[in-house]
């Protein structure tokens, strides 16, 4: 299970807990992130118009990618597709369909204005569950950026 904390207010700063072990801490940049896991670093890239996410390795090869993350996405990875729905309105919840089990795991932002978020995917090596986690939250930090300017824009 990997959890992701907001440590800041602004809530661009998080910190990473993989069981128990506290991970470095990573910064949500408007269409990017950069994290560390076990000993690896990471870096991840939203698209500005197709909104599709990209998970590079430390020599900037691509590893994984997403779909546009909604309502239904897929991760492509080694190969293989992983199908993820939206099972909570609007966006707080996740579940992972699997070959067999129409719950192979979940992704769940929960707490005070979203301050958590955990990733339960079994299925998933720990740089792939990491980057799931960071799709969500640049996805969600998108919205939230979005609906500040059309809040602005109408306002007056």
């Amino acid at each position: 299970m990997l959890i992701a904390k907001r440590t800041s207010r602004l809530g661009r700063q998080y910190t990473l807990i993989r069981d128990g072990r506290v991970l470095p801490e990573f910064v949500l940049k408007r269409r990017s992130a950069q994290f560390t896991v076990d000993d690896s670093g990471y870096s991840v890239r939203l698209h500005r118009f197709s909104r599709l996410c990209e998970l590079f390795g430390a020599d900037g090869a691509v590893l994984a990618s997403t779909d546009r993350v909604g309502w239904r996405w897929n991760l492509h990875a080694s190969g293989q597709d992983y199908e993820f729905r939206q099972t909570a309105m609007p966006g707080r919840e996740y579940t992972m369909a699997g070959e067999d089990d129409p719950a192979a795991g979940t992704i769940q932002r929960n707490g005070p204005a979203d301050s958590t978020v955990t990733a339960d995917l079994p299925l998933l090596k720990p740089e792939l569950e990491a980057f799931v986690l960071v799709a969500v939250l640049l996805n969600r930090r998108r919205k939230r950026v979005a609906a500040g300017i059309r809040g602005g824009v109408s306002a007056g």
